[in-house]
């Protein structure tokens, strides 16, 4: 099965816009759909599913946006976050039925 993978800034709940149609669209196509919410820095990786074909997630952050004062930290937060986003997606193909 294909999967499609959202990085958004901004999390499922709000209003639907364009990421929820084509998501949409997505799913009637027959794909899975990972959709990395809004980053955090406090909480962990909630993982939840809303049904077999749509799991939603989030990417942590190291620095909070408005403390990258210069480009050192925002590459530094980069690394950070590149990190997390390989560990959670290698978890989920670690899962046999995903």
């Amino acid at each position: 099965m294909k999967k499609f993978i959202f990085f958004t800034k901004t999390n499922w709940c709000e209003p639907p816009r364009l990421r929820h149609q084509l998501a949409n669209l997505l799913l009637d196509a027959g794909y899975k759909i990972i959709f990395f919410e809004k980053p955090s820095i406090y909480k962990k990786n909630n993982f939840r599913r809303l049904n077999d074909k749509l799991t939603f997630t989030t990417s942590r952050q190291l620095i909070n946006h408005k403390l990258r004062l210069n480009p050192i930290l925002h590459f530094i937060n980069s690394l950070y976050e590149k990190f997390t986003i390989r560990k959670f997606t290698k978890s989920i193909n670690d899962i046999d039925d995903y």
